[in-house]
């Protein structure tokens, strides 16, 4: 089944080229898995499932609140990095829940230098249920809320080849800005898959001595290319 989701003011503002020199459309066509065409509860900003292991129809992803007078989340730091971060109540939060257990969690706020632009501050994906696509479909869920909800432009800064390869599988596309601690800036852009942005953005990990997860993880994304987006969970 074929989903026509056009979205005002998603994106970068018309004729604002991306890292490859192409604008970004408008009116973007997505294909649904007939698993997840069914109505949303009451008051769930979203509630689906896709193919990507370990998750299940009682998936649901939410957005709890947006800044500066977010929620705060009460997370156990013995099963989420960055726990600390989201005490906070100057970020909004969005979630990912199975069961009414949280997951997955991502803490956001307005740029400090752009009022149309979110920035996701930090991710984090309970120790027992990463690898299981869960961080990916919560990045691409929460992008594509506040686009249609309040901005204009969705970025993020990671530091690591694992978190560069998690953002790509949720659609987002290396700008070639860094930030902060050597970061590389990557912004929602699903419709485009630039094979020469993607490894521009690698190079800031080629000379570091990273851990062996984060080698390994470096030489496949520079042997294979940008990973396939994840279905969008919307």
């Amino acid at each position: 089944m074929l989903g026509d989701t056009s979205y005002r003011g998603r994106g970068r503002p018309a004729g604002r080229p991306n890292a490859c020199g192409h604008s970004t459309p408008r009116v973007r066509i997505v294909t649904l898995d007939p698993f997840t065409d069914y109505r949303r509860p009451e008051g769930v900003h979203n509630t689906g499932y896709t193919n990507m292991g370990g998750l299940t129809r009682d998936m649901e992803y939410l957005i709890l609140g947006y800044p500066p007078e977010g929620p705060t989340l009460d997370l156990d730091h013995r099963e989420f990095a960055y726990a600390g971060n989201f005490v906070m109540s100057n970020t909004g939060k969005a979630v990912a829940r199975d069961g009414g257990e949280i997951l997955g969690a991502v803490a956001f706020n307005t740029d400090y230098t752009e009022a149309t632009t979110a920035k996701l501050r930090y991710v984090t994906v309970r120790t027992d249920r990463r690898g299981d696509g869960i961080g990916a479909q919560l990045l691409r869920f929460t992008a594509e809320e506040l686009l249609e909800r309040a901005y204009e432009t969705v970025i993020i800064a990671v530091n690591n080849p694992i978190a560069y390869r998690a953002c790509y599988r949720a659609g987002f596309t290396a700008t070639g800005e860094t930030a902060g601690m050597a970061e590389t800036v990557l912004e929602y852009a699903p419709e485009i898959r630039c094979h020469e942005s993607f490894f521009e953005g690698l190079d800031l990990f080629r000379d570091r001595d990273l851990p062996p997860e984060q080698e390994s993880c470096l030489a496949d994304l520079l042997e294979r290319g940008p990973p396939p987006v994840a279905d969008s969970p919307t």
